[in-house]
C-alpha cells in the first residue's frame, strides 16, 4: 500500500510540475511545446485514476514529443546564434 501511494504522489508532483512547465513555455519559449507539456501533465495526473489508466500511455508519447520539439527548438537556436 505504501508504495502505491508513494509512487503515486510522484507522478501527481510530476505532473504538475510539467503542468506548471507548460503554461511557462507558452508564454515565451514554444506555444506548441508548451502545450504538449500541459497535455503530458494532465494525462499523466489523469492516468493515475484506474478506469483513465490508458491516458497515461499519451502522456508517455507526450513526454517523448515534448523532448523531441525541446531538442528541435534548441538546435534551431545554436543554428542561428553559431
Amino acid at each position: 500500500m505504501l508504495d502505491t501511494t508513494v509512487n503515486t504522489a510522484g507522478f501527481v508532483l510530476v505532473s504538475i510540475s510539467f503542468t506548471c512547465f507548460g503554461l511557462l513555455m507558452l508564454r515565451g519559449f514554444s506555444r506548441p511545446i508548451g502545450w504538449i507539456a500541459i497535455v503530458a501533465g494532465i494525462f499523466t495526473l489523469a492516468g493515475q485514476i484506474p478506469p483513465l489508466a490508458s491516458l497515461f500511455i499519451v502522456a508517455n508519447v507526450a513526454y517523448i514529443g515534448w523532448y523531441v520539439g525541446i531538442g528541435r527548438r534548441f538546435r534551431q537556436v545554436a543554428r542561428r546564434n553559431g
